[in-house]
């Protein structure tokens, strides 16, 4: 651990923040905002790309929930977080992402897209990491729960686990028209 890193990590994910770590996204930010097609850049489209399947387009980046969206710490900590989601559906940047696996991620978005009334302007994803088939499809359905929709339009199988028994209940859940688009991720080798 580095000097400019806090000893005391309280629970599982806590955030480690190095003034390098926050100086050096910052400067990413800014400079991202200059490249053409980037959100923000003044009088430059969006850059999106098509959805393979069906041709729609999707913008090329939009907002993770790992880490920043697992819990609520304070009010404030509350109403940014509700900004940000604000901001990215007037945006453009419309895509969400969250997991069961990212603490009370998926509950807080749904709970302050519900408030925001945006759910039409975004593109929700998430993800379902369970081992059989039997603890997926509960996962799935907490998922529709916290997220306070009737339709996730992207459902992936989280890290490939359990990818057969898990994508065969996408797959009957979009024949079903409850989800969108099924996919797949994967962080590892």
């Amino acid at each position: 651990m580095s000097s400019t890193e806090p000893s005391d990590t309280k629970g599982v994910g806590a955030a480690r923040f190095s003034r390098r770590g926050i100086l050096a996204g910052a400067a990413a930010v800014s400079a991202a905002s200059l490249l053409p097609g980037a959100a923000g850049a003044q009088g430059a489209p969006l850059l999106q790309k098509p959805i393979p399947a069906t041709g729609e387009m999707v913008p090329i980046i939009g907002l993770g929930t790992a880490r920043r969206y697992e819990r609520i710490d304070s009010p404030a900590d509350r109403q940014q977080l509700k900004e940000t989601l604000a901001r990215l559906a007037e945006s453009g940047l419309r895509i969400v992402d969250s997991a069961p696996s990212y603490g009370e991620a998926e509950a807080i978005v749904g709970e302050l897209v519900a408030e925001l009334g945006i759910r039409d302007k975004l593109f929700v994803c998430t993800k379902v990491g369970a081992d059989n088939k039997a603890a997926g499809a509960e996962q799935i359905e907490q998922s529709f729960k916290r997220l306070k929709v009737a339709k996730i339009d992207m459902l992936a199988v989280h890290n490939l686990r359990d990818i057969t028994n898990q994508l065969a209940t996408l797959r009957d859940l979009k024949a079903a028209g409850r989800i969108r688009y099924v996919g797949a991720t994967t962080s590892f080798d």
